[in-house]
């Protein structure tokens, strides 16, 4: 896939819902549409669920 970013838009637009748009140099690289069981999280958030469900060791910064 090879858009720019308002041909991007325009599909969005024109379908409606929650996309996850991968973007590089200026051009968007891949864009999917979010399933409703589907759950998309930052690295950061990712961290702080497994700490939070007691499964990130803070003393190796790892999962386990």
């Amino acid at each position: 896939m090879d858009l720019d970013i308002a041909e991007a838009v325009n599909i969005i637009k024109q379908q409606g819902g929650k996309y996850l748009v991968t973007y590089e140099d200026g051009r968007v690289t891949g864009l999917e549409k979010v399933r409703p069981n589907q759950h998309l999280l930052s690295l950061e958030d990712f961290i702080e669920l497994a700490k939070a469900a007691g499964s990130f060791d803070r003393n190796n910064n790892s999962l386990t």
